[in-house]
């Protein structure tokens, strides 16, 4: 029976023959003799917050064919901007003396199961371009290439495929059936005042918005705009809960995200617990502003033709989350 479990003691000594093998192969450099020392670092690994550099939080998991290790695997939590380039959502590694005999698409269709599993509708996997092992592993699974890229890794250009594939859990919509705006007009920091310029009821293909103008405290001088979304649907899995724009000539100050901090209180008003954001992802200095926001970078999305995002030109979005 084929089954992915998490690392424990009783197939422990099933994995270091597997590892063997993996150094023999040069696929990894040293080998955690300790059970107790390494079992610790994987639970540890799931909770750690970039550490060690360039790590995210990661699921481990081993491939079992009966008691036999066939291989192993992680499903990282979210991304970074490292991950989008070259590692994306999975990392996985069949032994080789059981490799090309079609593990590979098996342990990934598993892995992309628990991305999933995290809530993540989009998995990101790459591959170099030269591993026809690792594309017929991909192909296999469902996953889409959508383009190659040839990140500098090290100090050394590598051609990246990057495909996604689709965990199809679903998009969980609401709204609240009996919503009404609150009555605010203004929301006040140190820094920056939001000052309402109107609501917006929903309609049949959008959920309520509050717009703000972000005004700097004490002034009567506007530097920009931001809207606070209320509710989730397909169009605001592409859009986002909030959306805002400043002006160029005010940028690189914060403005975005001290007023996004701002809304989380109106937000939590209406019983939402998660915000989310995205940007185009050559957008940075809007990746920029989720990240200071708190958020954490879940995934990159192909739009679907559907959302009004796509019918405005873009095709690609990513997606920050901030749980509050």
């Amino acid at each position: 029976m084929i089954r992915l479990i998490k690392p424990n003691y009783r197939y422990w000594q099933h994995y270091l023959d597997a590892m063997k093998e993996f150094e023999m192969a040069g696929d990894l450099r040293e080998l955690q003799q300790n059970a107790s020392v390494a079992l610790r670092t994987f639970r540890v690994l799931e909770e750690s917050e970039g550490s060690p550099h360039e790590m995210v939080p990661c699921n481990h998991f081993w491939l079992l064919n009966g008691s036999r290790f066939i291989g192993m695997g992680v499903a990282r939590h979210y991304l970074n901007s490292s991950l989008e380039l070259s590692g994306g959502h999975i990392s996985y590694l069949v032994r080789p003396s059981l490799r090309n005999r079609g593990w590979e698409g098996k342990l990934l269709s598993l892995l992309i199961r628990e991305c999933g599993k995290l809530g993540i509708k989009s998995v990101l996997v790459t591959f170099p371009e030269s591993s026809r092992a690792e594309a017929e592993a991909a192909r296999s699974s469902g996953c889409r290439v959508f383009d190659q890229i040839s990140p500098n890794l090290d100090g050394h250009p590598i051609d990246v495929m990057r495909s996604l594939a689709d965990t199809k859990i679903r998009i969980q919509t609401w709204r609240d059936s009996k919503f009404t705006f609150k009555d605010i007009n203004f929301i006040s920091s140190g820094d920056i005042d939001l000052e309402l310029v109107r609501k917006i009821p929903a309609d049949r293909s959008y959920c309520p918005i509050y717009s703000f103008a972000i005004v700097k405290s004490g002034t009567r001088h506007r530097v920009g705009f931001i809207e606070l979304r209320v509710g989730f649907d397909i169009e605001i899995f592409c859009s986002g809960n909030i959306g805002y724009y400043v002006e160029d000539r005010h940028r690189g100050r914060g403005y975005a995200s001290k007023a996004a901090s701002l809304l989380v209180p109106l937000a939590r008003k209406h019983h939402m617990n998660r915000l989310t954001i995205t940007c185009n992802p050559e957008n940075l200095a809007s990746a920029k502003t989720a990240e200071n926001f708190g958020a954490r970078y879940l995934e990159f999305i192909k739009l679907p033709k559907s959302c009004g995002q796509y019918k405005q030109g873009d095709r690609f979005k990513r997606r920050y989350v901030l749980d509050i």
